[in-house]
């Protein structure tokens, strides 16, 4: 309910899906899985359906961009993706993101993300997308296990400390990809906080990456909106 009124008062823009569709997409899925005999059957429910009906809007659609979706997991390898692979484990040590043990108001996880520990010439692009691919993962995983996060998750972004040195706009977009083709509608809200004037500047081509929808969930917060957002106060 607390997620529903912040949606409200801050003009976050949440897509529905037809039912109807939901249950045509799924038995189109369903008969595909027949025929594509290495994908997983864990990767189908009617929920991740519906997300990818509310990012893509028509069934048609939706089937084209879930069928990718499918074949990149197998391309990528996502599900042998863990945190004892060596290359996770020394990207996870740096300390850009952490896994909250809290949960912000509407139910959802959150992951903590400091980009002043980012540098923008780390030289290893495969190794970091396979560490993005990884943190999300995990929180589907964590959004999965509560029915209040209506399968959704949220970041924080901590911006204290930031420079130009840590904005990486390559990876930005990589992640924007990920959100879009891979994790449709699993964003709830990200809030920006501790933030410098001039990652304003940053945000201003940032959010040229996003649509209009993923647009309405950034936040640059203060402490009372990070209040209402995660119902904790701001360190």
């Amino acid at each position: 309910m607390a997620g529903n009124a912040l949606d409200s008062k801050y003009n976050i823009q949440r897509p529905q899906a037809d039912p109807r569709n939901v249950d045509i997409l799924y038995q189109l899925v369903q008969d595909e899985i027949k025929i594509q005999k290495d994908w997983n059957e864990a990767w189908i429910n009617r929920r991740v359906l519906t997300q990818f009906l509310q990012a893509n809007v028509t069934v048609e659609e939706s089937f084209e961009v879930f069928k990718q979706f499918c074949n990149w997991r197998l391309q990528f390898k996502v599900d042998q993706i863990d945190k004892y692979d060596p290359e996770i484990m020394a990207e996870h040590s740096i300390g850009r993101v952490k896994f909250s043990d809290k949960r912000d108001v509407a139910g959802r996880p959150v992951a903590y993300m400091y980009p002043r520990y980012h540098n923008k010439y780390h030289g290893n692009e495969e190794s970091l997308n396979k560490y993005i691919i990884y943190c999300l993962e995990e929180l589907c995983k964590l959004s999965d296990q509560f029915e209040e996060s209506d399968g959704k998750f949220s970041f924080v972004i901590d911006l204290d400390g930031f420079s130009l040195q840590n904005m990486d706009y390559p990876s930005v977009k990589k992640m924007v990809w990920f959100l879009k083709n891979c994790y449709p509608e699993r964003l709830g809200v990200c809030l920006f906080i501790n933030y410098p004037w001039i990652f304003y500047s940053c945000w201003a081509i940032i959010k040229c990456f996003l649509n209009d929808v993923t647009r309405s969930k950034f936040f640059f917060c203060e402490k009372d909106e990070y209040r209402e957002f995660i119902g904790l106060e701001m360190s």
